[in-house]
């Protein structure tokens, strides 16, 4: 059954949304007990605005509906899948600042400035907390037109998404690419011996249980579209 804000009351809601918070949006509902649905949309670099229904889920992940169209099927979402629909400038990574909610007082406002991403941050900071420890060894990307490798110091989060984002571009990743790095295909390789060399406490370990990870906040992320993302998310 599908409820109007302000309809279910903060007794049964313990530590969620209150009617208060949620009377700040337009066009919002609860959907469930664990489930808060508003109105979104995204601008288009080529179509205006395209229109979908936000799904903020009590336990962090959020999901949406696209509405671009009556037969549009992009369903269950994630945002950056949704911004990419779009073909929004700026790309899928900036996510938090493309999609848009109906505030009240301020009319169209970014939902990383709205109380609709504290439980999508605060999941995150369980995951850190969780995985505080997690190790991960560099890795490496072939260049798609010279064929060498270069190096991914996975040493935060912030690396570990600029390798993660690379190798979904795999195969027309190129030198020039490297986020951190300022190379071309002419930047000489690492000699053989270096590379043997990728930042375990172990030396030149080539996988261990100190730095092989299977999966955690920093590696996966619940606004990416791919299989192993998608996999993690849900297991996790």
């Amino acid at each position: 059954m599908t409820h109007q804000a302000g309809e279910i009351g903060v007794a049964e809601h313990p530590a969620w949304f209150t009617d208060e918070e949620l009377d700040g949006f337009k066009d919002v509902e609860r959907v469930g007990e664990d489930v808060i649905e508003v109105l979104c949309s995204c601008k288009s670099s080529r179509c205006g605005h395209y229109l979908g229904k936000l799904r903020v889920f009590r336990d962090g992940r959020l999901c949406v509906h696209c509405q671009c169209t009556p037969h549009c099927d992009l369903v269950d979402a994630t945002p950056r899948q949704f911004v990419s629909h779009a073909r929004a400038r700026g790309g899928p990574g900036q996510w938090p600042s493309l999609i848009w909610v109906h505030d009240r007082q301020e009319g169209m406002k970014r939902i990383n400035k709205t109380l609709l991403m504290r439980y999508f941050t605060m999941a995150r900071m369980r995951e850190e907390k969780k995985h505080k420890d997690k190790f991960h060894k560099d890795e490496f990307m072939t260049c798609s037109k010279c064929g060498v490798e270069r190096r991914f110091k996975l040493s935060n989060a912030l690396r570990c998404r600029a390798y993660h984002d690379a190798t979904l571009a795999e195969k027309s990743w190129t030198c020039s690419m490297h986020p951190f790095r300022k190379i071309d295909c002419n930047t000489k390789a690492e000699r053989a011996t270096r590379k043997l060399v990728r930042g375990c406490r172990n030396g030149t370990c080539g996988g261990c249980h100190l730095c092989s990870c299977t999966g955690c906040h920093m590696c996966r992320y619940q606004d990416c579209g791919c299989k192993i993302c998608i996999d993690y998310t849900r297991n996790s």
